[in-house]
């Protein structure tokens, strides 16, 4: 197997860093102290093509793949953790549910504004409830006519603040155990959905968390993200095509905390010399 990356690849790489290195460090710090989402970013990044490198140049697209979205991000966390996490869940979740999921007018309608930044996608699984366990959620989803009643609540439900839509997934068929589920897109706007509190988080400050309420949000028929009851297997589409690009994210914040114990072990002066040079330590960064 052959880990050295082409040429065409490592270009892009090094074009990544540079936006990171411009765009996103400079803002990081201030971002990290106020909580505050920098909204605008991923209008800069679409308009370089960063949001919609992995999807199809259908929906103006870059017809990327899976590697090239992990070098993205990868060079992205290594400026921001926190900043990254709102475009990992816009692009690697809400926007690949729909890419992969979606009908026709689906993709035309949140997929492509998506790719040009000019609507914000949050994906919302998690319950009080019900985290890794994506099977055990109890938000409902009540067929009444051409439409659906949710009921429930949604739990670190990142972007929601800032999101257009939600892609989030809801019990349709309860007496079937563990697989009577369906997702759906609900516009941020629809009534009866709410922000009932943003949740401070011990890190990844900037990034928006929060607990979203459903009470008696009517969302049409035509909003169901794929068939019915064929929630859990339609995630799982998304959820591995994320786990392939989290990894890249870990090891751009690895590489970031690797770059800030390095300096500091070089400047940091002890006893007469850097620290770094003591045995231990140079160990530890080796």
């Amino acid at each position: 197997m052959n880990f050295v990356l082409i040429e065409e690849q490592e270009t892009f790489r090094r074009a990544a860093r540079a936006f990171a290195e411009k765009e996103i460090a400079p803002i990081a710090a201030e971002r990290d102290e106020t909580n505050m989402y920098p909204v605008e970013l991923l209008k800069r990044m679409a308009d370089v093509g960063y949001l919609g490198l992995k999807f199809s140049s259908d929906y103006g697209g870059g017809d990327g793949g899976n590697l090239d979205a992990a070098l993205l991000f990868e060079e992205l966390a290594t400026a921001s953790a926190g900043i990254t996490l709102g475009v990992y869940c816009h692009v690697v979740l809400a926007l690949t549910a729909i890419a992969r999921i979606g009908n026709e007018e689906q993709k035309q309608r949140y997929l492509a504004p998506g790719i040009r930044g000019e609507k914000i996608g949050a994906f919302g699984s998690t319950e009080a409830g019900a985290g890794s366990d994506i099977t055990a959620i109890s938000m409902r989803a009540t067929r009444d006519g051409d439409d659906y009643v949710l009921n429930g609540a949604k739990l670190f439900c990142t972007n929601s603040p800032i999101a257009d839509f939600i892609v989030l997934s809801a019990v349709t068929a309860p007496e079937k155990s563990g697989g009577g589920i369906s997702l759906f897109i609900v516009d941020r706007s629809t009534p009866g959905l709410s922000i009932s509190r943003v949740i401070k988080t011990l890190g990844m400050h900037p990034a928006q968390t929060a607990e979203v309420v459903l009470e008696n949000v009517r969302v049409p028929k035509e909003n169901r993200l794929g068939e019915e009851n064929r929630g859990v297997p339609n995630m799982l589409i998304a959820f591995a095509e994320g786990r392939i690009v989290a990894a890249a994210f870990a090891i751009g914040i690895a590489r970031a905390a690797f770059a800030a114990a390095r300096i500091y072990a070089l400047e940091r002066v002890q006893f007469g010399q850097p620290i770094g040079k003591n045995q231990g330590i140079a160990h530890r960064l080796a």
